[in-house]
């Protein structure tokens, strides 16, 4: 979701207390060196995911993935920076270390930041982040495609089910004053079954899965999660009842 740069401030500003005015500081002095071009690359991201297998929970996990990153260019040469923290003193620290590519002193223009002009496309928009929705939520889907899939074909003995969500929140700022923020949800669902032949001689596997950058209540509705699960149980039925291919010597026919 490309959104209104002022956004993207107003969040790194609210969870780090990175504002507008941290920002121009920190390009402030990467250009204390003769730099040409300086930029500040920020990402916060949360992932989670949960598995349920059996019709039990088997695995879950939440995790934050954050940083910051410095690039300052002079002619050829490029310095970079980084740090896991996100914090006005972290930035200034990396920026400089990003400068030390240039030894020369110098007297920089104040940088302003300021919005993209023009209109700003909302691509991905979400009225709720999918790392946000309830686990419980996510686990009675997942709990609801076991019962499907055992109730659609007898055949079915093992049901393997898992939902993963994230939530990617960028900020990049360059010394020409430009700030632009950028938001990318992302969904997906999996499901895999295991049928069995009524004799009990062989087993075979289908595996569907879906996702896309949506909110997460577009998999709760049933006419989504039931094709899934239909599709995985007619790539298992096709594997069940497939024969093997012939193998040894064969006839060769050689045309003229």
């Amino acid at each position: 979701m490309t959104q209104d740069a002022s956004n993207a401030v107003d969040f790194f500003e609210t969870q780090f207390g990175l504002d507008s005015g941290g920002l121009e500081r920190t390009l402030g002095t990467a250009l204390e060196r003769k730099i040409d071009y300086a930029d500040i690359f920020c990402e916060y991201t949360t992932s989670d995911s949960v598995v349920v297998e059996e019709g039990v929970v088997k695995q879950g996990d939440r995790h934050i993935e954050q940083g910051v990153g410095i690039r300052a260019v002079s002619g050829e040469r490029q310095g970079y920076a980084h740090s896991d923290e996100i914090s006005v003193d972290s930035l200034r620290l990396a920026a400089q270390t990003a400068r030390t590519i240039v030894e020369t002193a110098h007297d920089p223009d104040p940088v302003a930041v300021r919005p993209p002009a023009g209109e700003i496309r909302d691509l991905y928009p979400v009225s709720q982040s999918p790392t946000d929705v309830e686990t419980s939520l996510k686990v009675q889907l997942l709990e609801e495609i076991d019962r499907y899939a055992r109730a659609q074909d007898s055949r079915v003995v093992e049901v393997i089910s898992s939902a993963a969500s994230q939530h990617r929140r960028i900020l990049v700022a360059g010394s020409d004053g430009a700030v632009v923020g950028d938001e990318l949800p992302l969904v997906r669902l999996n499901c895999q079954v295991i049928l069995k032949d009524p004799r009990g001689e062989r087993r075979e596997v289908g595996y569907q899965a879906m996702g896309g950058r949506y909110e997460f209540d577009r998999l709760r509705e049933p006419e989504t999660w039931k094709e899934l699960v239909d599709e995985a149980i007619r790539i298992g039925t096709v594997n069940l009842d497939s024969r093997p291919c012939p193998a040894g010597t064969m006839d060769v026919v050689l045309g003229p």
